[in-house]
């Protein structure tokens, strides 16, 4: 595979910042912060500019102090930086962003040079390219700087160790050998598995820093030394976890599943010296359903973490309702509302373009880029503001698809599209298999496993088109791709991040981090209507993902039919598993469900018989939901005390469901089930919701229960009697969702 550029020395500016910074003092460091310009947070080029100065001067054998700002030779020192932040071979970055680093740089020399005597601020671009082209370069000094990536068996690059401390302590060799083993340790692994092992390497390492700053090669070979440091760095491993409140049973999973990877760098490698026992082996124990996904809030509550809700685990039954039937419903519309008004805007814009976009424009800097737009587009624009008006896919503008997409088949994970690839090794395409009778994605859910990893998904036709739009908006950068043989062009899902950066798959998480980015999605909730609830939306942003979105998708399909096999088989499993709701709901709302519902049917309704006037609902003249409520529950739902338990034997044979409803009570429900499926959702009140989800339950079983006609009878009574203006001015009570936490 072609990459975007040729190898750099510094793979990118964000890997310098776990490098010490050894070149450059610290009054001139002071300065320098002061005096590069900085817009806005998004755009602090503060830390990268210095960091990538202070490399330079390593990789030249130069330094530079406070004093030395005022010498002739300083400016050379300064051309030749411009020239290598100019290049493509320095660090690697968009022409857009080495660009900004130019001129940021330049504007602090104009700041400076008003207090620095001799000091220049302008620089031809040219020569400064010619001093970096002729400036000597050490190699161990490259070496250092190339930085320690390592690649997990799909070949794709996934983390970058750091080991710049290392380097110091215990000199190239020691951190040669732990690259190279770590490196063919990962590249017999999933990529995705880094995550669970290099997290752990790296607060080895911190502990080292920490605990040991005199640490030297020669302790290394003590081993001694080494059982003591394994030791330690063990039980301060779990002592901090435990004290940032994290899941134990989690962390001694993450402990486990790094060991073979630090014995093969530090062990395998002759690097340490072997311990007098083994690296220690924390017996694992698996967490239940109902202990998994669980979090610890600030106020010390605890909450399942599953969804794109909160779910404490204490409940009151008024609690689950409101959750259930009116939050996540309130969540899931929101979010969906959002999607479309985003996939149809970026739709609609690359439309418009109508092909004024060149693929190859890629190539051009942001001069370029601005004046051959400004005809079309204001003065002042800047190129990711053109970059949006061409309805070009950006970094996270894609994603109301994916939301789109697991809406419509919720057994599509985040990882299966953004690691499906349209065409294989040849050129074929594969990832979208059309036949007359279907269109099907065909990708991997990995998890999965061998053969069964293989995952092909029938499209509905309303998922047909968003695919077909995001092959639309992919293409000027499919074409960009191919057009530089890089094999990235075969993959589903591509971007061109901040605007005119060079084409890229879409990362392995979507989960938003930065300040500008959440700030910018929060503004395109509230343009569809959230800004009346403005901390409920708040919540919602920093909780959404496409992965707690599918969870929840997956747990309406079970409120919905109330199968929890259904769900499974919504989400895609394998398999079904019976304790599937208790990963994503804990103990009071299952129980909520077994008491409320399954009880309700499996072991028999009793409700009291209403023997009075059919005018009973006009006469009672409720007031609010709150009282219909308590209506139902006392005629509806008063459930006797259990009977003594039958032995287990007769149980089993226990097969028919006993239900007495009485008519009026009929004539109650479905007049409420009437005025709930008339009214807008959004305004109906979570019990109202609870009582027309019972009455459409409630409906089947006596539809069901052919053998007893006064049943069905009774049910045909009230169904005549039904008035939805009876309740129409009760459903929308009290409890209409505000936006308030549970």
């Amino acid at each position: 595979m072609s990459s975007k550029i040729e190898r750099t020395i510094v793979h990118s500016s964000a890997v310098l910042r776990y490098f010490p910074r050894k070149h450059i003092d610290a009054p001139t460091i002071g300065l320098l912060s002061q005096s590069i310009p900085v817009r806005s947070s998004k755009t602090d080029q503060r830390n990268p500019i210095i960091n990538l100065l202070d490399c330079y001067l390593g990789l030249t054998g130069q330094s530079l102090t406070y004093l030395s700002l005022s010498k002739n030779a300083t400016n050379n020192l300064f051309a030749g930086f411009i020239g290598a932040l100019s290049s493509k071979n320095f660090v690697g970055a968009s022409k857009i962003t080495r660009g900004f680093y130019v001129a940021g740089f330049s504007k602090a020399l104009k700041v400076m040079s008003v207090d620095v005597p001799n000091l220049t601020s302008g620089f031809d671009l040219n020569v400064c390219l010619s001093l970096w082209r002729e400036i000597r370069i050490d190699p161990v000094q490259r070496e250092y700087y190339q930085g320690w990536c390592i690649a997990g068996k799909s070949g794709k690059q996934k983390a970058n160790l750091r080991l710049a401390w290392a380097w110091w302590a215990f000199g190239p060799k020691p951190v040669k050998a732990i690259h190279t083993a770590a490196t063919a340790f990962a590249a017999r692994h999933e990529t995705k598995s880094c995550n669970n092992y290099v997290p752990v390497f790296h607060d080895l390492l911190v502990f080292m820093e920490s605990n040991f700053p005199d640490i030297t090669k020669a302790n290394l070979s003590d081993s001694g030394f080494t059982t003591n440091l394994v030791e330690g760095f063990c039980r301060g491993f779990f002592e901090q976890k435990v004290e940032r409140n994290n899941c134990l049973e989690t962390t001694i999973k993450r402990w486990n599943d790094a060991l073979p990877f630090l014995e093969a760098t530090l062990l395998d490698s002759g690097v340490f010296a072997k311990p007098y026992r083994n690296l220690p082996y924390i017996e694992p124990r698996r967490k239940t359903g109902a202990e998994s996904k669980i979090s610890v809030k600030k106020d010390g509550s605890l909450v399942k973490d599953k969804l794109i809700v909160e779910v404490p685990l204490n409940l009151t039954d008024d609690e689950v309702i409101e959750l259930l039937f009116k939050k996540i419903d309130w969540d899931m519309r929101l979010i969906l509302d959002w999607a479309h008004r985003e996939a149809n805007s970026i739709v609609r814009r690359f439309e418009e373009n109508d092909g004024e976009f060149d693929h190859m424009d890629f190539d051009l800097d942001s001069t370029l880029i601005k004046a051959k737009y400004r005809t079309t587009y204001r003065r002042q624009a800047r190129t990711g503001d053109i970059a949006y008006r061409l309805g070009l896919p950006t970094s996270y503008s894609l994603e109301p698809f994916i939301y789109l997409l697991i809406k419509e088949h919720p057994e599509i994970t985040e990882s299966f599209l953004l690691s499906l690839k349209l065409y294989d090794k040849h050129g074929k395409l594969v990832g979208i298999e059309t036949t007359d009778a279907l269109t099907c994605l065909v990708g991997y859910k990995r998890r999965r496993g061998g053969d069964k990893a293989l995952q092909r998904v029938a499209l509905s036709e309303k998922a047909i088109i968003f695919v077909d739009q995001v092959l639309k908006l992919t293409e000027p950068l499919r074409k960009y791709l191919k057009a530089k043989n890089d094999s990235n062009y075969k993959y589903l899902l591509l971007s061109c991040r901040t605007g005119f950066c060079y084409p890229a798959p879409l990362s392995e998480s979507l989960h938003i981090t930065s300040r500008a980015a959440f700030e910018a999605r929060l503004n395109q909730f509230d343009r569809c209507g959230g800004s009346d609830q403005k901390m409920a939306v708040v919540e919602l942003v920093k909780r959404l993902t496409p992965t707690r979105f599918r969870a929840t998708v997956g747990l309406q399909v079970f409120l919905d039919t109330g199968s929890a096999k259904a769900m499974s088989e919504a989400l895609g499993h394998a398999k079904y598993k019976p304790d599937l709701l208790s990963h994503y709901l804990p103990e009071p709302i299952l129980a909520f469900f077994q008491s409320r519902w399954i009880r309700i049917f499996q072991k028999g309704i009793v409700c009291e018989a209403m023997k009075d006037s059919p005018q009973l609902l006009r006469a009672s003249n409720f007031k609010s939901m709150d009282d219909l409520d308590r209506f139902l529950v006392n005629h509806a739902l008063n459930l006797p005390d259990d009977p003594d338990e039958p032995d287990e034997k007769q149980s089993s044979n226990v097969r028919d469901v006993c239900i007495s409803v009485d008519e009026n009570i009929l004539s109650a429900l479905l007049s409420l089930e009437s005025a709930v499926s008339a009214a807008d959702q959004q305004l109906v009140s979570a019990k109202a919701k609870y009582w027309s989800k019972f009455t459409s339950l409630i409906q089947v079983e006596i539809e069901k229960n052919t053998y007893d006609p006064d049943m069905t009878f009774a049910l045909q009574n009230a169904r005549k009697n039904v008035d939805p203006n009876l309740m129409q001015g009760l459903i929308c009570g009290s409890n209409v969702y505000q936006g308030k936490g549970v």
